[in-house]
């Protein structure tokens, strides 16, 4: 069996060498050259003309399309049969131009730059082809379509494709042996066969979230390629599209591919980790023929990658998360897999980082009890741990900026839960009956509090508000309470800050006494309401106009105040005092200034 399958490659290699060789087609019928003679000053190109100076400067305008010329041989080597021939080191197309044409400028080997107006609209086969000197394209947003228009430029380092582009064409960019990265974008739908094979230099690429299919060979022999992530849209990979590309580590496979093909990934010796999702229903069993015997299979129990690795002897990582990858390039855990009763969020997923958790992730789960959240979670979606009963501990990560609405509604028995130290948002009813809660510290940096959010909470003691919170509720709210019925809360502390409290607030809340500044919003609420208060000193170290909050405006009172423009007098001149010297000077202002920007100082 084996030296079959060495007989075929080595048929199939001279095959490929074979086909190298011979000078590249423009069309299935070649294209007369026009009347002009090679080596004219100027002329027609088809709807367009055409001047070409003494310092080897191109200049194509007018209106309309370009004509589609051929290639002929001039002393053994293959050249354009367009009037102006080969010796050309520059081009401008001028905007009127709508399209380059066929082979116009194939074997123009001394080639250096080429600027594209913005009317072209289609880039031909051949256009450019073995122009091996031309370094650099920038493919304007007017094009749509790419033929094999680049084939052969050995020299080409940067190319950058326009937004407009729809398809790539076959052999495309095929040897452009310098090119490093390439970034398709997502006007792109179809990637041609051979469009970047024997690209050797080619470490990255990004596929636009556009493309459905990747056509056969389309990376093969791009030994440089260290990691693909292929997008959502892509529904097929197709035959040997990234055939022996061995420098590939990881791959990631888009949630939409259905199909991998005969030999796919063949010897790509380096890939030790591949994701393979559920939408995968077929595997060509050559698919990852010749990879490296580490190769690790990452899929979902009973996916059809499973069922594969097993029959073809890989070893699996059987997932136990499903992810989404977002358009930013950062990951969202969206479903959960396993039935362990402790879950630790991974932080990363492919060397991406794991930035959210899916709306209802845990809905309903009747199994956890705890939960680790990573650092690199910044948003908690809504009901993610909706009515999971038996959650008792929450480790939440200290980059969390919003928990959703009902994101811990009716976790009965939630008793732990630390928040991190960024959270600005927590959303309406997010932790609406959870029975047990009886401590919970929020952060500083919480700036909104939603409807209902603490309801029902009736173990929960004591509150802090933190100081930038500026109402609790709609004051005249229909639904229930944000504190109501949290029958052992006895204290609250309310930060001036606060300028608005729903009415029906702490309804049931009978032990409670609120804590405030004295002739605050909060004094003048709890005798409205004949609820107990009493004033306490609310300002930190840093608040130096003394409105409950420490931002901005302190350094600019106490800059005003150095400035005499104001007098900070009294509580005001203690809490300029920022590095506790006895003295308000121009440093307490930079000191809270480093502060506010999270440097890592202390105040007072």
């Amino acid at each position: 069996m084996k030296a079959i399958i060495k007989k075929s490659l080595a048929v199939l290699l001279s095959a490929m060498l074979l086909f190298t060789a011979v000078p590249f087609a423009a069309s299935a019928a070649e294209v007369a050259p026009q009347e002009q003679s090679v080596g004219a000053k100027s002329g027609y190109a088809g709807d367009c003309t055409w001047t070409l100076d003494d310092e080897g400067t191109l200049t194509i305008s007018g209106n309309g399309k370009m004509g589609d010329y051929s290639y002929q041989n001039s002393n053994g080597t293959y050249i354009t049969t367009a009037p102006w021939g080969a010796n050309i080191k520059s081009i401008l197309i001028e905007d009127g131009v709508t399209s380059i044409g066929n082979s116009a400028f194939y074997g123009c080997t001394g080639l250096t730059s080429v600027t594209i107006g913005k009317g072209v609209t289609s880039i031909g086969d051949g256009a450019f082809h073995n122009c091996a000197r031309l370094k650099s394209v920038t493919i304007p947003d007017s094009v749509t379509s790419i033929g094999s228009s680049f084939w052969g430029c050995t020299g080409l380092t940067s190319v950058t494709i326009g937004n407009s582009v729809i398809s790539i064409g076959e052999y495309a960019f095929s040897e452009c042996r310098r090119l490093t990265s390439v970034t398709i974008p997502n006007s792109v739908t179809s990637i041609g066969g051979d469009a970047f094979s024997f690209c050797t230099g080619l470490t990255s690429v990004t596929i636009g979230n556009s493309v459905t299919s990747i056509g056969s060979s389309a990376f093969c022999e791009c030994a440089g390629l260290t990691s693909v992530t292929i997008g959502n849209s892509v529904t097929s990979i197709g035959s040997r599209a990234f055939y022996n590309c061995s420098g590939l580590t990881s791959v990631t496979i888009g949630n939409s591919v259905t199909s991998i093909g005969y030999q796919s990934f063949y010897r790509c010796t380096g890939l030790t980790s591949v994701t393979i999702p559920d939408s995968v229903t077929s595997i060509s069993d050559y698919a990852f023929y010749g990879c490296s015997s580490d190769l690790i299979i990452n899929c979902n129990p009973g996916s059809a990658a499973e069922a594969f690795a097993v029959n073809n002897g890989y070893k699996t990582n059987i997932q136990r998360f499903r992810y989404t990858i977002l358009e930013d390039g950062t990951v969202e855990v969206s479903e959960y897999l396993d039935d362990k009763t402790d879950v630790v969020i991974p932080g990363s997923y492919q060397g991406k980082p794991v930035n959210s958790l899916k709306n209802w992730l845990f809905l309903n789960n009747s199994s956890i009890t705890s939960v680790t959240i990573p650092d690199s979670v910044t948003r908690i979606g809504k009901g993610a741990f909706y009515s999971c009963v038996e959650l008792k501990t929450v480790t939440m990560g200290n980059n969390v900026t919003k928990i959703g609405a009902n994101a811990f509604e009716k976790c009965l028995y939630l008793e732990n839960i630390n928040l991190g130290s960024k959270l600005k948002t927590i959303g309406d009813e997010a932790f609406y009956d959870c029975r047990r809660l009886k401590q919970l510290d929020l952060p500083d940096s919480v700036t909104a509090i939603g409807e209902e959010a603490f309801t029902n909470c009736r173990s929960l003691q004591s509150l802090i508000i933190p100081k930038g919170v500026q109402k609790l509720g709609e004051e005249t709210g229909a639904g229930f309470g944000m504190f109501e019925n949290c029958k052992s809360l006895k204290e609250i502390t309310v930060p001036a800050s606060v300028g608005s409290i729903q009415s029906n607030a702490f309804d049931g809340c009978n032990q409670l006494t609120i804590l405030g500044k004295a002739d605050s919003y909060a004094q003048q609420y709890a005798a409205t309401h004949n609820l107990l208060f009493r004033a306490v000193i609310l300002e930190s170290v840093g608040d130096s106009n003394t409105d409950g909050r420490v931002n901005v405006s302190d350094v600019t009172a106490i800059q005003r105040h150095l400035a005499g423009l104001d007098v900070l007098t009294g509580d005001q001149l203690a809490l300029a005092d920022t590095n506790a010297d006895g003295k308000v000077t121009i440093e307490d202002a930079t000191l809270l200034q480093m502060y506010l920007a999270e440097y890592d100082v202390e105040l007072g």
